[in-house]
């Protein structure tokens, strides 16, 4: 169904008693034709910046904490786990504190020089869509500021 305005849409939603937790919101896929070589050159870029966003918003359930939270995943050539902190004694493996997503969280921490390790099952999607449920060691790091948490997983397909 497809509405002129936002206008429109409201007031069709308020006609059927629909509420907006009801609805799906999904966006088209539009192929676009081109004329000239730099409106494909843009196309590329803009396609090349969409495919990046979609990846960084591509998500992943940490299914070895309670209630499988959601994470933002990134595809990278290493498993790293981003944090807004946590605590660590160098040198050993013991319960530290964990700071991600809205919680606080102890787990079984590993420190070894500068870098702690922690083991995760990790829920996600492949390319294809189907679900893939692994279990790797990540290097624990906080998040720089103004950034939020994130996975960065070494998806080898």
């Amino acid at each position: 169904m497809k509405f002129t305005s936002l206008d429109d849409l409201v007031e069709y939603l308020k006609h059927e008693n629909i509420k907006i937790s009801d609805l799906e919101f999904s966006t088209p896929n539009h192929t676009e034709k081109s004329d000239t070589k730099g409106s494909e050159k843009n196309k590329d870029k803009k396609e090349d910046t969409v495919k990046e966003s979609i990846e960084s918003i591509r998500g992943a359930r940490i299914k070895s904490f309670y209630g499988d939270p959601e994470i933002p995943l990134v595809e990278s050539n290493e498993n790293i786990l981003y944090v807004n902190e946590f605590t660590s004694i160098p040198n050993s493996c013991h319960m530290g504190k964990i700071n991600i997503l809205d919680r606080e969280v102890y787990a079984g921490i590993c420190s070894e020089s500068d870098d702690s390790k922690i083991d995760l099952v990790v829920e996600y999607e492949d390319a294809s869509g189907e679900a893939k449920i692994i279990r790797e060691t990540f290097k624990l790091k906080t998040t720089p500021h103004n950034t939020s948490e994130k996975i960065l997983l070494n998806i080898q397909e």
